[in-house]
């Protein structure tokens, strides 16, 4: 939600803000062993399992589901300062998707930029522009990751958020908001 805060504010406070924000957030990327992909704006790309060594589906579903919850939990405290301080809330959506991709060196021989391509990315960007339909710091998940998750699902909490269609997919995709265990002790 930066383009709304962005319209009040001077570049150089949100470029700060930014700043700010991804010195908390990629630390928690880096703990659970992902790797933060590229900075775009108010949005990061991270990936799991693939870097420094390639992980089954479980684990690095595991990894990205432990991020995202401890992102959730560290905007939430990030906004009470904030609100503490008079400044805006962020509000942060998170995609999670567990799938075959494509990674290495994209661009051309004097500019490379290490990428992760296929349709298990363009689904996680769909999953994260749907959080925008929550209104609040949020995760949202595919059933390939609820599935990889297995026997770790245990250790979240979810809520189906039932059948949709993504712009290029002509088949439904069953979306899960992801939630800490101890989701209703915190609110």
């Amino acid at each position: 939600k930066f383009t709304v805060i962005s319209e009040n504010q001077t570049p150089t406070k949100v470029l700060s803000w930014l700043n700010q924000y991804y010195g908390e957030l990629v630390p928690i990327i880096t703990t659970y062993d992902g790797v933060t992909n590229e900075f775009t704006g108010d949005s990061l790309m991270a990936f799991f399992g693939i870097l420094p060594t390639a992980l089954n589906p479980s684990e690095s579903a595991l990894q990205a589901c432990n991020s995202a919850v401890s992102i959730i939990n560290t905007v939430n405290q990030i906004n009470r300062d904030r609100l503490k301080r008079g400044e805006p809330p962020l509000v942060t959506g998170i995609g999670v998707n567990t799938g075959i991709v494509a990674a290495g060196g994209m661009g051309t021989a004097d500019r490379m930029h290490y990428a992760v391509i296929g349709d298990v990315v363009n689904i996680t960007q769909r999953l994260e522009s749907l959080t925008r339909e929550i209104g609040e710091t949020s995760a949202l998940l595919s059933q390939s990751t609820f599935d990889a998750l297995d026997s770790h699902r245990e250790n979240f909490k979810f809520i189906s958020m039932g059948n949709h269609v993504f712009k290029g997919k002509t088949e439904p995709i069953n979306v899960y908001r992801l939630l800490p265990r101890d989701h209703l002790k915190q609110t």
